[in-house]
């Protein structure tokens, strides 16, 4: 009991250090350079992330589930020709993103009429987009490994990694200019790609291999199978992503950099769910897979419990000095104080519910989860449409958070009792011991 303690405290630390790392460097460009500037870097970062969550098709919660199951049974060379497959699908589509991208004449960037001075750093970003998207796949195979130790190594080492570059180069950007930062973004994707490959060709190379003889799915089938999960994952990263877009469109750039900097700070409470749900998600699937019904619903449960522990504190200390909070970055982003409180209690809300996302991708429920991922989407487009010219960052930091809040909670709604349905079911066709006992 000690030693799955200690293992699921060193994996979590090491997750919270890896998610910690990126909103560190958000806080670095806030603090080292000026709202405007900021605010170029801050589109264009949110540009890469949507187009690299494009480009991964759903793929990565798709190895998450089917390795979680695979690495169970160690069938460990199955498990690799899937990844090699869903890396080459991946690779192509995002490389095909970029050039649909770079012949547009980037479309998107141009309906940003402050951003012509920053399409030069925007145009070097986006051809990281590929490059995270492989990363991202990798990580979602070594959450699936469910081991501590590997876990640990790859976060401790590609996310400082990272982030080391990304700090020396704003050192530099305080000197020269924002194009010094783009190129270590672009540097940044491809060194944890090639790293994040290796590492796992090294952890599994030396496992033992079982159940050879199972063929690897298609690439059609690999595709019909994730694109629910694609669906999701585009919607959400739309969702939590196109805020700095619509601040952008309606507002000037230091608007988006205030913005975003209080809504990124106040999600401090995301990467401590992300580094939670990173951890449960595997037991959702080899639950359900062995028809736990009960093990489900309770892995649910206590890690809402854990979160509810976890963030109160760091929440209601945060909401108390919020203005000390916003003034460690400069005198310029007090102004988007009401914005901090704001963002702080919806993402609460929204962090301690994050678990049931991940439920529901293991347990066979993509479908529902991309029709009503697909409703918060168009509502929380709608409500940036509707808030953010009437009301401004404090209208953007409502429609941010809202619309997620309620996809959670329908979700739990729907969810649970889809599971007591089939707990029932199952205990229905159980035979009885009590019947079969001679008296």
């Amino acid at each position: 009991m000690n030693k799955n303690l200690l293992n699921f405290s060193v994996a979590m630390f090491a997750r919270i250090a890896g998610s910690g790392s990126h909103y560190i460097t958000n806080i670095l460009i806030a603090k080292m350079l000026l709202p405007s500037d900021a605010g170029i870097l801050f589109i264009g970062i949110s540009i890469t992330l949507i187009g690299s969550t494009v480009v991964r098709l759903g793929l990565d919660n798709f190895l998450l589930k089917r390795i979680s199951i695979l690495s169970n049974g160690n069938s460990w060379q199955l498990a690799n020709k899937l990844i090699k497959k869903c890396i080459i699908i991946s690779a192509i589509t995002g490389v095909a993103f970029v050039v649909i991208l770079t012949s547009l004449n980037y479309l998107p960037i141009n309906q940003l009429n402050f951003l012509d001075k920053g399409k030069e750093e925007i145009s070097i970003m986006v051809f990281s987009i590929p490059f995270f998207a492989v990363f991202m796949l990798m990580s979602a195979c070594f959450k699936a490994i469910e081991k501590a130790n590997i876990g640990t190594l790859f976060e401790s080492a590609s996310w400082p990694g990272m982030f080391c570059l990304s700090v020396t180069s704003l050192y530099l950007l305080s000197i020269l200019n924002t194009k010094y930062l783009s190129y270590c973004f672009l540097l940044n994707s491809i060194i944890i790609s090639a790293f994040s490959l290796f590492l796992w060709l090294k952890v599994t190379k030396h496992r033992t291999n079982l159940s050879e003889l199972i063929p690897v799915e298609s690439g059609r089938t690999i595709l019909l199978t994730s694109w629910p999960m694609m669906g999701v994952a585009v919607f959400y990263v739309l969702i939590r992503w196109s805020d700095a877009l619509w601040v952008g469109y309606f507002l000037a750039e230091s608007d988006v950099a205030v913005y975003t900097v209080a809504s990124r700070t106040a999600g401090i409470t995301a990467f401590f769910s992300a580094a939670v749900t990173a951890i449960i998600a595997p037991k959702y699937a080899i639950a359900y897979s062995q028809s736990d019904f009960d093990r489900v619903y309770r892995i649910f449960t206590r890690s809402v419990y854990l979160l509810t522990s976890l963030l109160a504190p760091i929440v209601f200390f945060l909401f108390i000095y919020s203005d000390r909070v916003m003034m460690f970055f400069s005198a310029d982003y007090v102004i988007g104080k009401s914005t901090f409180k704001i963002s702080l209690v919806l993402q609460f809300v929204y962090a301690i519910t994050i678990p049931i996302g991940y439920m529901v991708l293991m347990i066979n429920m993509e479908k529902l989860y991309f029709k009503l991922m697909f409703i918060s989407l168009v509502l929380s487009q709608t409500m940036f449409f509707l808030f953010t010219p009437n009301f401004g960052i404090e209208g953007a930091a409502w429609a941010s958070g809202i619309a997620p809040i309620i996809l959670n909670f329908a979700l739990i709604i729907i969810a649970t009792n889809r599971i007591k349905r089939k707990k029932k079911s199952n205990t229905k066709d159980a035979p009885s011991l009590n019947h079969n006992t001679p008296a």
